[in-house]
């Protein structure tokens, strides 16, 4: 099979890193349930996305956000811890709204 090579600013690719700003949830912020799926590092393994221990967030929390909402077809990459596991957000995947956090890059 041939792949064509393109340059990945001649493509409609975003790649887009987890918010860092002053508004990133704190410690206590992170809940059992909420609104909105907030994926970790530990979220994303060398066979996929792991659901199984998640943390949320408020959609008044998720609101302040800027970057990472996780959208189907989407690719996440680790960036710390375990770097390079990576997952693809199939329709499974995205039955929640998912944000993601730093040690995460997300390519759209």
């Amino acid at each position: 099979m041939k792949y064509k090579e393109i340059e990945f600013g001649r493509t409609d690719i975003e790649v887009i890193d987890g918010d860092r700003g002053k508004k990133y949830p704190h410690q206590n912020e992170l809940l059992n349930n909420g609104f909105c799926v907030f994926l970790s590092a530990s979220n994303v393994t060398v066979s996929g996305f792991k659901f199984d221990s998640v943390v949320y967030i408020t959609k008044e929390k998720d609101e302040q956000l800027r970057n990472g909402k996780l959208s189907r077809n989407d690719i996440v990459i680790t960036t710390r811890g375990t770097v390079g596991n990576v997952a693809f957000s199939s329709e499974s995947s995205c039955e929640h709204y998912l944000k993601f956090q730093p040690p995460l890059t997300q390519i759209a």
